[in-house]
């Protein structure tokens, strides 16, 4: 695994601070990181997510399931 870092911030949740929709991204402020955020289904602000793909600087999020 050459990315040892990004594996382990797959599974990371955190609660939307606003909306996100495929074609667009917010930012997420984690781990002294400024992440890009994006999805590829529209999430309302307050939704829980998960990072499913995690690459240098963007996190691609889903929401939980709970």
């Amino acid at each position: 695994d050459n990315n040892p870092a990004s594996g382990d911030l797959v599974g990371h949740t955190f609660v939307l601070s606003s909306d996100v929709a495929p074609g667009q991204a917010i930012s997420y402020h984690y781990s002294g990181i400024e992440w890009r955020v994006k999805t590829t289904e529209a999430l309302s602000e307050g939704t829980e997510v998960e990072v499913t793909i995690a690459d240098v600087g963007e996190f691609t999020v889903a929401a939980k399931d709970n």
